[in-house]
């Protein structure tokens, strides 16, 4: 199975995971990162 990575700054990751639960309903195979502006390189 593939699969699939959707990361971005701020809430990029959660607002996409919350829009595919409302269209597709619970999907597997995804995960969803959202990187803060605190966060260095070494949590990359």
């Amino acid at each position: 199975m593939t699969e699939v990575i959707v990361a971005g700054h701020a809430d990029y990751g959660t607002s996409v995971e919350k829009s595919m639960s409302m269209v597709m309903g619970k999907t597997t195979g995804f995960h969803f990162i959202d990187f803060d502006a605190d966060d260095g390189v070494d949590s990359l």
